[in-house]
């Protein structure tokens, strides 16, 4: 993947979609499908160049910082993947637009083009959204090896509370911190790698739905072609049979030239001999 482009994060999002049967009655139908086409397109390589990006910070996470702006990033990778897919759903539906058989072929290759490249995007992104939550769970691993070192309650108890009392002031009770522990657990650990798992399940069904829709495309136009098939065969017979036809009344010609060649060269050779 390149990394020549901006991050996902700061490109701009995809507009919204355009209502073809109200506010935009001037624009050819057209229009719609190549910008349809279009926005596919860019979406799907600018999805593959923030993969490449987020595969090569994996390699240098370090702070919380860094684990923040690739979060950030994964999340809107896999956003725009769903977008994407919304996207070439409409370029799906301009098939039925097409006014030649040309036409409507060439759409359909558009689509299985374009389908097949968001269909690897999103396979190529599961594996890095995969790879960062591995990173997350490391993560995770350490934050709770940490919390494990922390003094027991009634040892901490006592510490904090002579603490207190030596300073004039209240004691403070260690109780009050699991809590705060465990929320930042649930905020900082818990809920990301819950996300990471939609974001999987997101990505499997995008690819899914794809490779579905392309099977099931494959099978129409199979089936399209057996029909077609099953139509022209009677003719193909009948032209079959008028080929035989006129082959043998071609064969019985020239035998009866032939007989007739023959028997005028015979008659030839008899006249000559019966005047010599």
């Amino acid at each position: 993947f390149g990394s020549s482009l901006p991050f996902c994060s700061s490109v701009a999002p995809l507009p919204e979609f355009i209502d073809m049967d109200g506010g935009s009655h001037g624009r050819n139908p057209d229009s719609f499908y190549v910008e349809d086409c279009r926005l596919v397109q860019t979406s799907t390589h600018e999805i593959q160049t923030t993969a490449g990006q987020i595969t090569k910070l994996l390699g240098t996470l370090e702070g919380e910082e860094d684990f923040q702006r690739c979060r950030a990033m994964v999340d809107d990778a896999v956003r725009r993947s769903s977008e994407t897919g919304m996207f070439l759903n409409r370029i799906k539906e301009h098939q039925h637009q097409a006014t030649t058989a040309v036409e409507k072929g060439n759409r359909r290759a558009m689509y299985q083009k374009l389908s097949g490249n968001l269909e690897i995007t999103a396979r190529v992104l599961e594996d890095v959204v995969r790879r960062f939550a591995a990173e997350e769970q490391k993560r995770s691993e350490v934050f709770e090896t940490s919390t494990s070192i922390v003094p027991n309650a009634s040892d901490e108890d006592a510490l904090l509370s002579g603490l207190g009392d030596a300073a004039g002031g209240p004691s403070v009770k260690a109780s009050s911190r699991p809590a705060q522990m465990e929320k930042f657990s649930v905020e900082t650990v818990e809920r990301p790698l819950q996300s990471r798992v939609g974001d999987l399940k997101q990505l499997r069904r995008i690819y899914t739905d794809l490779a579905s829709a392309a099977s099931e495309s494959q099978k129409t136009s199979f089936d399209t072609f057996e029909r077609h098939v099953a139509s022209v065969a009677p003719d193909l017979e009948q032209g079959r049979d008028d080929l035989l036809l006129r082959y043998d009344g071609a064969a019985q010609r020239q035998r009866k030239m032939l007989f007739a060649g023959g028997a005028g060269f015979v008659l030839l050779v008899l006249g000559y001999y019966f005047i010599l």
